[in-house]
This record gives C-alpha cells, sequence and structure tokens, in this order.
C-alpha cells in the first residue's frame, strides 16, 4: 500500500510519517491527505485513466453465510 501512495502522489515515505504523526491537528483524514500531496507531490491529470482492483476478504464464525445469501438472493454467486 506504501509503495502504491508514494507511485499515486510522488511524496517519500519520511514526509507521510511527518504527518500522520499530526494527523490530529486535521478534522478529516482527507484534509491530511491533500496538504501533504499539495504541498510535497503532485495531483493526477485525470483519476479517470486510473484503473483500481478492489478486494474484500472477510471470515467469520458463520463462514459468511450473510454474504453467500444476498449473492444468491442477487444471482451474484
Amino acid at each position: 500500500a506504501l509503495s502504491t501512495l508514494v507511485s499515486l502522489t510522488q511524496v517519500m515515505p519520511p514526509i507521510w510519517e511527518q504527518y500522520i504523526l499530526r494527523h490530529k491537528e486535521y478534522r478529516y483524514d482527507d484534509d491530511l491527505v491533500e496538504d501533504v500531496i499539495r504541498n510535497h507531490g503532485v495531483f493526477p491529470d485525470s483519476y479517470e485513466n486510473w484503473m483500481f482492483i478492489y478486494f474484500h476478504v472477510t471470515t467469520s464464525a458463520n463462514g459468511c453465510a450473510s454474504f453467500r445469501e444476498y449473492a444468491d438472493e442477487n444471482h451474484f454467486g
């Protein structure tokens, strides 16, 4: 995750660490991220050119029964 963050923003880890230590100065985490990028990195030209891949891994005592039930009801399974 850190290497992806650095790749997308061009902000090196020590700078992120400095700001994260001061996170209570920001009302929202989004404001911290914007401040870091605005002052030390670059915003991408366009988010439309990005390809995002999302994964969500869940385990539970009941084998994620509610997820399977929902998927079955909506024909996603």
